[in-house]
């Protein structure tokens, strides 16, 4: 069963990789990857041991995020 990676709340990826036998910070490293680095492939993942990249390619996938909601500022120039 494939596992959309952006479905998962940080505790739900933390205990998934603990499951993996990975310790906890690695869900952290993950989650960056996924919402501030917007990583499409694990493999981008280079801070990652290549076997968790692997696996994570195997077991999961990476979504689109989905705009819940937009905001311009006042200037329009930022939104």
């Amino acid at each position: 069963m494939t596992t959309d990676l952006y479905e998962l709340t940080l505790g739900e990826l933390t205990d998934l990789v603990g499951e993996w036998g990975e310790p906890a910070f690695r869900a952290k490293q993950i989650w960056r990857w996924l919402y501030r680095q917007l990583a499409t492939d694990p493999a981008e993942m280079l801070n990652l041991p290549l076997p968790l990249r692997q696996r994570l390619g195997d077991a999961g996938k990476i979504g689109q995020l989905v705009v819940v909601a937009e905001q311009q500022s006042a200037d329009g120039e930022t939104e």
